[in-house]
């Protein structure tokens, strides 16, 4: 985390300012557009408006005071100290000198990494002009030493940490300062003030002008890279980031962080250049999310789409969709059959959940939750037909060991691939499912031990919403959305802990405690217009790290 230390630095050459000052030497102009110098590659900007006060609210706050004793923030944690306790008093002076905002823009620089870009304005001609004495004086008295070399026509300082070696590089486009601990990052931001991409890219301006800042920050994603980001923890990238980049050009959230939680709240515009077999997908209106009321307390992620009509999903799908073979005989005509009758069944929703198949293991089994709604009675009347037909052409049963648990049908789905053709690559991870219709919802599954487990937790009355955590972190999202995922960290944390790349394990594993303080985390997307506001709302609570001798 020692690249956070750029806000640190700012700091310092604000305070090596003060003492070096001529008043009459400020700028009145303009301050540099920091996105000019932002390049086309960033995967998400962190924009921070009056950086100095910002900071002193954040820092005071519940997840801050947590997340500081953290070792990876250890470094960022004592600069910050020490230049509280050197500043006291002070603060005024450099709430004026560091002008406008700062930025922080994430990217991908190699396999499995990533590095930041930090710009931010000086609102001081005279600093600027003062850099070649200040820079040296203040770097060399904290023991770093500073060396320069020429880019074009702009000057690079090689700050170099004596205790790590790590080399933090330095330099200037008019009022603005551009640090990175990337050298080849900290060039190509220098060469983008001729040709910036991101100010004259229609998209990202449009999503900018409807995000103000009101909280800690705005955050913008960027998804033609994000998924290159991702691919730096998990490896193989999710299919939902997969999707998301399909879909959408930029996302503009406004970030707010409270004691309890973080939250994040905007819009997310819809690529112009998305293929046309996408486009019907972007037609569906806003439905009510269910799936909660039937899957249980242990549920590790949940995604639901939800929508008004499903002949309208249905119409991208079918594009979407590679048609596999058809099978024959006596499974050909249960595939025909239930290719024909599911689509009818479907209400407002579909939902793809994984849950652990025990406690604390990383394996997870994907289940399918489709609410029927009112149709649950006439899908009960032609699944009972469907079956007693079968049965009496074939003795053999053909869809399962056990007919019934706890009064619960269970019927075997002997063709493969049946709910990929229903819904496309969203649930093409369910092959050759279980199904039981429990009261209004087809529950599909591999793993038949977690269809029992979820019929005795059903029963039992242990579902997520009748869990009053759960309802009470739910409450914050609106009833109606197209998309709803949801995060419940203690259960998903050892299946993220096996799906990150090799490199990162250590980081992740180290990072645990922190992962919990985040116990829930959802993601919703509501239609409005051309456009779908987006929200992201985590709940915290803080574990702390257990006391030796501790299981």
């Amino acid at each position: 985390m020692k690249k956070l230390l750029f806000l640190v630095l700012s700091i310092g050459l604000g305070y090596a300012a003060f003492q070096n000052l001529d008043s009459n030497l400020l700028s009145s102009s303009p301050a540099t557009n920091l996105y000019t110098l932002i390049p086309k590659d960033a995967a998400c900007i962190v924009e921070i408006e009056d950086p100095i006060d910002k900071w002193e609210n954040f820092s005071e706050g519940n997840i801050w005071q947590h997340l500081s004793k953290n070792p990876y923030l250890k470094e960022v944690t004592t600069g910050v100290e020490s230049f509280k306790a050197t500043l006291s008093g002070k603060e005024g002076v450099l709430k004026f000198l560091l002008h406008d905002k700062m930025l922080a823009s994430a990217h991908v620089t190699g396999l499995n990494k990533y590095d930041y870009l930090y710009t931010v304005n000086i609102k001081s001609i005279d600093l600027l002009t003062k850099i070649p004495q200040l820079l040296p004086q203040a770097f060399k008295a904290a023991g770093y030493s500073v060396n320069t070399n020429t880019y074009g026509s702009s000057t690079i300082y090689q700050l170099t940490n004596p205790e790590d070696k790590s080399i933090l590089y330095v330099s200037t486009e008019n009022d603005a300062v551009v640090a990175s601990f990337n050298k080849k990052l900290l060039q190509k931001a220098l060469g983008m003030a001729t040709s910036p991409y991101f100010t004259k890219n229609q998209s990202f301006n449009t999503v900018q002008q409807q995000i103000d800042g009101r909280g800690l920050s705005n955050a913008f994603v960027h998804y033609d890279f994000i998924d290159k980001l991702v691919a730096c923890y998990a490896n193989p990238t999710p299919n939902a980031v997969q999707a998301l980049r399909n879909v959408f050009s930029f996302s503009g959230l406004n970030v707010n962080i409270k004691n309890n939680y973080i939250e994040l709240d905007g819009r997310s515009l819809v690529d112009e250049q998305v293929p046309k077999h996408i486009k019907p997908l972007l037609n569906v209106q806003a439905a009510p999310v269910k799936a909660h009321r039937v899957l249980p307390n242990n549920t590790a992620f949940f995604t639901s789409l939800c929508f008004d009509e499903f002949d309208k999903l249905r119409a991208g799908i079918m594009q979407l969709k590679q048609q596999g073979k058809k099978a024959k005989g006596l499974q050909g005509m249960v595939q025909a059959e239930l290719e024909k009758e599911l689509p009818k069944w479907i209400e407002n929703e579909i939902t793809l959940a994984m849950i652990p198949k025990a406690n604390n293991s990383s394996g997870q089994s994907y289940v399918v939750v489709i609410p029927t709604g009112k149709q649950q009675g006439a899908v009960a009347k032609k699944l009972q037909r469907l079956t007693g037909t079968i049965e009496s052409v074939l003795p053999i049963n053909l869809f399962a060991k056990d007919k019934s648990y706890k009064g619960y049908r269970l019927i075997r789905i002997p063709v493969e691939g049946l709910l990929k053709k229903l819904a496309g690559d969203f649930l093409a991870d369910v092959q050759k499912p279980f199904m039981i219709l429990m009261d209004e919802f087809l529950v599909f599954s591999d793993d038949e031990a977690i269809i029992k487990s979820m019929i005795d937790q059903y029963k039992g009355g242990k579902t997520l919403i009748n869990n009053s955590d759960y309802k009470r972190f739910y409450s914050n999202f609106k009833d109606n959305t197209n998309v709803f995922t949801y995060v419940q960290m203690q259960h998903f944390y050892p299946y993220l802990l096996q799906q990150t790349a090799s490199a990162k394990k250590q980081t992740i594993r180290d990072n645990k405690n922190y992962f919990l303080s985040f116990p829930h985390t959802g993601f919703q997307l509501s239609p409005n217009n051309k456009q779908y506001e987006t929200y992201i709302y985590s709940a915290f609570k803080a574990v702390n790290p257990k006391r030796r001798g501790g299981k």
